[in-house]
């Protein structure tokens, strides 16, 4: 059997969507192609996939910001899954890592991926939950709708996350993202959902996130460890759909969980 490890280009885009729709059960093919590229926009040599006799069957990808990388996407086709394949790739990604100097690697981790990390030395942080709203709140206060990110929000979104992704935040609002912004927040806009939102109290997120739902998201994935923000969820009427356990290897982050309402993703933090 032929084995090759293959890194993603623009052009390779069904490559990646035809993994990650059957891995994840993911129903949405327009909104995937929407991803790989700002996967790509974020790192554009950040993605691979395995085949095998010329078939692919696995993908993952990593996104360096810095001192600290993320691992998503990690995928392998459900006929080709406990056969050690996704334990490849993902070895392959930390040996990339490793030669780039990485100090820290994070990432949220599945039921099905749990074991997989853990055997790698990955240790626990929080879990990260997805909920989704199905009752709109009356939006409070006012927000600013902006196109591109102001030196402020990006320092604002380092301080909360711990490290600058400039590529990652502009990479969505290329592709209709829009920014919602208050004197001590911000929240990002993009396919239905919300995040990341980062804001220094209470009451910023809560205008800005009653002004993203009333602007069309539906989803929201909140750092458990901020109990400020699993309030405000219940408050606003959000419904648990998804729990991930974050996890990490190496040293802890400097990231302010206090001001982190929302994430950006699961796959990119």
């Amino acid at each position: 059997m032929k084995i090759e490890i293959k890194r993603l280009e623009r052009k390779d885009a069904e490559i990646f969507v035809n993994i990650v729709e059957r891995a994840y059960n993911y129903d949405d093919r327009n909104a995937l192609h929407t991803i790989f590229q700002v996967n790509m926009d974020t790192q554009e040599d950040g993605c691979l996939a395995i085949s095998l006799d010329g078939k692919y069957v696995a993908t993952g990808c990593f996104f360096v910001y810095g001192y600290l990388a993320w691992i998503g996407f990690v995928g392998v086709l459900p006929e080709y899954q406990r056969k050690g394949i996704g334990t490849m790739l993902f070895r392959h990604i930390l040996e990339e890592l490793n030669s780039r100097n990485v100090r820290i690697i994070r990432l949220d981790a599945s039921f099905k991926g749990y074991g997989l990390y853990k055997k790698f030395g990955f240790v626990d942080e929080y879990p990260s939950v997805t909920y989704e709203f199905q009752k709109i709140p009356y939006p409070k206060g006012k927000v600013c709708i902006l196109q591109t990110l102001t030196p402020e929000i990006i320092d604002l979104d380092s301080q909360g996350f711990g490290e600058k992704r400039i590529k990652a935040l502009e990479a969505w609002i290329k592709r209709g993202g829009k920014i919602l912004a208050t004197n001590e927040g911000y929240a990002l806009l993009k396919m239905k959902s919300v995040g990341p939102l980062i804001a220094k109290d209470l009451e910023e997120a809560e205008i800005l996130l009653s002004h993203a739902l009333n602007m069309g998201a539906r989803r929201i994935i909140v750092p458990h460890s901020n109990f400020r923000a699993v309030r405000l969820i219940s408050k606003l009427g959000g419904v648990e759909r998804n729990r991930t356990m974050r996890m990490r290897l190496g040293g802890k982050i400097k990231e302010n969980i206090p001001c982190i309402y929302g994430i950006l993703s699961l796959a990119k933090g």
